[in-house]
């Protein structure tokens, strides 16, 4: 599935960002926590399984959120990385649910 790895790509990224911007320790365990937690869920979607896309769903929103904590906003960079990172990440996790439901549900036939 293409989402799990776009999720776990995402998920590298958000894990090495800190050493790019050279950031405080909260926002540093942060993105070490959520990177984590996306590039679980994305290297482990190779079967259709809703739960890693949802969790996607919900660590995606969770980044989108963060932005706006002040504690967790320091640099207009970082702000701008989380907000796309985390849409992509909710898009992703969305696209896999979709898919997930998508093939459990029986095909009817016409009468």
């Amino acid at each position: 599935m293409w989402q799990g790895w776009v999720n776990g790509i995402l998920g590298v990224w958000l894990f090495i960002t800190p050493f790019f911007y050279f950031t405080p320790s909260t926002y540093a365990w942060h993105n070490f926590i959520v990177g984590l937690v996306i590039g679980f869920c994305g290297f482990s979607m190779s079967r259709v399984r809703q739960w890693e896309g949802v969790l996607s769903i919900i660590v995606g929103l969770w980044l989108i959120i963060s932005t706006f904590i002040p504690v967790l906003r320091m640099y207009p960079g970082v702000f701008y990385n989380n907000m796309i990172t985390g849409a992509i990440a909710a898009i992703a996790g969305f696209s896999a649910v979709y898919e997930s439901a998508s093939k459990k549900r029986p095909v009817q036939k016409p009468a």
